[in-house]
């Protein structure tokens, strides 16, 4: 399934995905035709105002080489044009049409840095100026976060590396403060220059990811997005209050009441006009973070070894909520309008950050993975496309429970037992017959493949996992995860095989096989 269709209006379309004179945001989007449709998208019509309307074409790579909207009066018409070098970097972003932002970067071929800039030792951005750098614009702590911006902003954080305070200009003598309060990832409360505990400036209000609502001194204001970010904002009667726009990689495009909230789910700092992203900082003008993603990312795609780039360089289709790892642009779908998202492969790393769902807390991968693997225990698995794939796996919703229940997550990082046992245990007699011809040890198996998580006894209950690659606050890819091990704990089949009998016909093969999983009975 994709999204086809966005509507927000006072109109109640009783399910239908439908345009008219109610509608104050509404999107048609498109895909490539049959037989070269591989999810990413390829233009979107805008209902309201067809100026905003914007297509989009791709590199044999899969990132994004033009953008243009067709324009109006209200919105000028744009173009834009991308070239990267062969590490996977945007050098250029050139304008086509219009007058949309301009870039071009030189990057150092032995670092992957931008050429002329100042870095420190660990590979963060100190100041977009050449070396030495006596003053740097940017300046970290101990653990490589941004502390100080130039001499206008310092940030704190807490022990999980959440940014809660900012301070203009210093949090010494301030001119102006925020504290943060978090749930998980999210901020649901912000208290401006020491407003009191009951009286918070702003509060924030989540349908599961996705923004609903700010509550401030001026009232309600409803938030509506599109697959990416906020788009359009209303007030307590309906209202259009704000529209929101930016260009393909973040920069601003339309935003008059200059709200913070404007690319995907980052919050945007003014005095620097990056994106606080979590665990980095973006840099939208850029399409690259400021600091190196500490993930050493995947083999099995190239682009993720590239530790400065924004989600692969496909921010159409692409998000990176975390500045670490990438997930779908859509999901928890409305019926039938769903989007079936890609998943980044930096190797699944997040920072420590308080679970979003039960069974979390800050505790170590190891445990996150078991406390997942029994809550999938209890999961019902009714959903229709669940007990389809269950009986194309053939197995039933009872054994993975039961498996569920009895899975042994064990850490595999160093791991002297024999690759080839994990395969004898197997009831499939294929598999069995060739375990004598699976060399090695666990341990070893997990060293030479960085992006791996787990690997699994086939017909058995033991989990062998790569603590460092599994996030204790990315609850529901935790699910997933030990949803696809549970699968081959029960049936006792292999990547391959699963891949085939879920009709998997594209690789990575094991992030195809658990985001099937999670999309279809989680």
């Amino acid at each position: 399934m994709q999204l086809n269709c966005l509507d927000y209006s006072s109109t109640n379309r009783g399910g239908a995905c439908t345009h008219d004179g109610s509608t104050q945001f509404g999107l048609v989007y498109s895909y490539g035709s049959a037989g070269s449709n591989n999810g990413q998208i390829a233009s979107i019509a805008d209902s309201v105002d067809n100026g905003r309307s914007a297509a989009y074409t791709y590199d044999a790579l899969y990132r994004l080489s033009t953008a243009a909207t067709t324009g109006s009066a209200g919105y000028p018409a744009w173009g834009i044009s991308m070239a990267y070098d062969r590490y996977g970097n945007r050098t250029d972003q050139n304008q086509a049409l219009g007058n949309p932002p301009m870039n071009h970067l030189t990057i150092d071929a032995t670092t992957n840095r931008i050429s002329g800039d100042c870095y420190d030792a660990s590979g963060n951005l100190l100041a977009e100026s050449a070396p030495p750098c006596p003053s740097p614009t940017y300046t970290y702590d101990g653990e490589n976060r941004l502390a100080i911006y130039s001499s206008a902003a310092a940030y704190n954080y807490d022990g999980n590396g959440l940014r809660i305070q900012k301070c203009l200009p210093n949090c010494t003598s301030p001119t102006s403060s925020t504290v943060y309060i978090f749930s998980g990832s999210k901020v649901i409360a912000e208290y401006d220059n020491g407003a009191a505990v009951g009286s918070p400036t702003r509060e924030y209000i989540y349908s599961g990811g996705a923004l609903l609502a700010k509550v401030d001194s001026s009232g309600t204001k409803y938030y509506q997005q599109d697959h990416l970010s906020n788009r359009l904002v209303t007030d307590s009667s309906g209202n259009t209050f704000a529209q929101l726009g930016h260009f393909s990689f973040g920069e601003s495009w339309y935003n008059s009441t200059s709200d913070k909230l404007l690319f995907t789910t980052y919050e945007r700092d003014s005095e620097s006009g990056n994106d606080y992203a979590l665990a980095r900082y973006n840099m939208s003008r850029l399409a690259r973070f400021s600091s190196p993603d500490p993930v050493a990312g995947s083999i099995a795609d190239p682009q993720s070894l590239n530790h400065y780039a924004y989600t692969g360089n496909d921010p159409i289709n692409f998000v990176d909520p975390l500045g670490l790892s990438c997930e779908p642009t859509y999901s928890g779908p409305p019926d039938d309008l769903t989007f079936e998202g890609w998943v980044c492969t930096d190797g699944g790393h997040a920072p420590d950050l308080p679970a979003e769902g039960p069974g979390g807390g800050n505790s170590s991968g190891i445990d996150a993975l078991a406390q997942a693997a029994k809550d999938l225990s209890k999961k019902k698995l009714d959903k229709k496309n669940c007990q389809k794939d269950l009986a194309e796996l053939g197995v039933s919703a009872d054994q993975i429970r039961s498996g569920a229940g009895a899975a042994n997550i064990i850490n595999g990082v160093g791991s002297t037992v024999p690759l080839s046992s994990l395969y004898a245990t197997s009831p499939n007699p294929l598999v069995q017959r060739n375990a004598n011809s699976v060399t090695g040890t666990v341990g070893s198996y997990l060293a030479s493949n960085p992006g791996v998580v787990a690997v699994s006894q086939l017909g058995g209950s033991n989990i062998y996992v790569n603590p460092g690659l599994i996030s204790p606050g990315n609850y529901f890819q935790n699910l997933g995860t030990a949803f696809h091990e549970v699968v081959h704990n029960v049936t006792g089949l292999t990547d391959p095989d699963i891949q085939r009998a879920l009709g998997l016909n594209e690789s990575p093969i094991s992030e195809n096989i658990t985001q099937k999983l999670i999309r279809d009975c989680l």
